[in-house]
């Protein structure tokens, strides 16, 4: 059976406002400056590495001497230690780090769940008749779920699931038009994909659904 799409309420769009206002009050008041675990300090190294040589390496000595030098979720090449986790996330926040250091990271890392909500709301609108539906998942998504919490570190979880749900929306948008705009849409979500896997590789199983439709 197919529910209609729902019109979201005019309270509903000042909810879902709120929400996405709060999280950039959020990432421009982050206080932290610090890596809580050792993947995380992995990305850490990786953005460092990325803002001062443009690759995702770092040197930390004769690490083939000492292997103490070697970096947990490194690879070493001669002397050289490249990161060996997914790229996409240490280039974007590469220049965040050059500007502010690891707070600027966080910083960057606390606003994509604003964009998250959105496409929630809009992923929800679409498959929902009530009007509050779309801005009921989003502040849930952000309430009720870790992905609040894995924004807090420099860690690229909460970009990886905002680019997963945009491009789950636009691959459902693309239902909804013909020819060239069909075309676009579905561009736009195998661009948004793709960049998710290369954010982080969980992003790959989120993904299965497109390939399966």
């Amino acid at each position: 059976m197919t529910v209609a799409a729902s019109r979201p309420a005019p309270g509903a769009r000042v909810a879902l406002g709120v929400l996405v206002v709060l999280t950039l009050v959020a990432a421009l008041a982050v206080p932290w400056r610090s890596a809580l675990n050792v993947d995380n300090r992995t990305y850490a190294d990786m953005i460092a590495g990325v803002a001062r040589t443009g690759l995702p390496i770092i040197d930390n000595g004769p690490a083939r001497q000492f292997p103490e030098l070697q970096a947990r979720w490194m690879t070493l090449r001669g002397d050289t230690l490249w990161g060996a986790l997914p790229p996409v996330f240490s280039y974007l926040a590469a220049p965040f780090y050059a500007l502010a250091g690891l707070r600027g990271v966080l910083a960057l890392n606390v606003a994509p769940p604003g964009v998250l909500a959105l496409g929630v709301a809009r992923l929800t609108d679409r498959t929902s008749s009530h009007p509050w539906a779309g801005a009921g998942a989003a502040w849930l998504t952000l309430a009720a779920t870790t992905v609040w919490g894995s924004s807090l570190d420099a860690s690229p979880y909460s970009l990886a699931i905002t680019l997963t749900v945009w491009s789950t929306a636009l691959a459902s948008d693309s239902l909804d038009r013909d020819g060239s705009a069909a075309r676009r849409y579905a561009f736009g979500a195998g661009l948004l994909g793709a960049l998710a896997v290369g954010t982080h590789l969980l992003s790959a199983p989120m993904l299965l659904c497109l390939f399966a439709a």
